[in-house]
């Protein structure tokens, strides 16, 4: 029975996948989310953190708790942590799975994978912060997160957010091993994601080798479709 060890995006932490686990334990799996490096409860220092922060912290949590037969499934910038914490691990793997991810080039950091707009937002806000950190507004949050959430789900959902690192945004992703391994992947495309374009999307998927899979949901779809995204991971598992 395939094994899924869920790996959040930006500003968000494992509480993001409760009723995702809770779905995929109730399918019969054994299921677990972590939370990166300075996310959700983990405390650690933003401005200290890097990208080998965020794939060691994968790959301990795999080899602790002893997962073999791994489903990873990162979500959004959670993909580009996958790129890095499967090379080390293959052994245990059974798939990545790419969910509204972005998915870099090697060489390429996360920063040339978003709009002009926003890296120059995201630099001006990091560089004005002590922690040198970046946090949406409820109003963006809202926007790109959250727009499939009622108002007071939205809320409870954004007190949960957490400022992101963005030290690691500016990092070159080694991740070429990734692409030359033999280890299965699949990529889901959220058809009304309006924080991953479509074509950003796509793009993704094109790099990953694979036709994607659609989920008719926005980009948080583990929050707002919990059961079919469960039942869709369960089936491609």
């Amino acid at each position: 029975m395939p094994v899924f060890l869920l790996v959040h995006g930006a500003q968000h932490g494992a509480w993001c996948w409760d009723k995702t686990l809770e779905r995929l334990r109730a399918l019969g799996h054994e299921a677990h989310a972590i939370d990166l490096p300075g996310h959700g409860d983990d405390d650690t220092p933003r401005a200290e953190i890097r990208l080998a922060c965020y794939q060691r912290a994968v790959v301990d949590y795999a080899e602790e708790a002893g997962l073999r037969d791994l489903v990873l499934v990162g979500h959004s910038a959670g993909g580009v942590v996958l790129t890095l914490a499967v090379p080390p691990i293959a052994a245990r793997m059974r798939m990545a799975v790419f969910l509204a991810a972005l998915v870099p080039n090697p060489g390429e950091c996360i920063f040339d994978l978003l709009p002009g707009e926003l890296r120059s937002r995201y630099a001006r806000e990091a560089a004005n912060d002590p922690g040198f950190s970046v946090r949406s507004s409820f109003e963006r949050a809202r926007e790109i997160f959250f727009e499939e959430l009622d108002g007071e789900e939205a809320r409870a959902a954004y007190s949960r957010l957490t400022p992101e690192p963005f030290k690691p945004f500016g990092e070159a992703v080694p991740n070429g091993q990734f692409f030359d391994l033999a280890v299965p992947r699949e990529y889901i495309l959220c058809t009304r994601d309006l924080a991953v374009p479509r074509e950003r999307a796509l793009e993704s998927a094109r790099r990953l080798g694979v036709a994607p899979l659609s989920l008719d949901s926005g980009h948080d779809a583990m929050l707002s479709h919990p059961k079919e995204l469960a039942e869709l991971l369960s089936r491609i598992a």
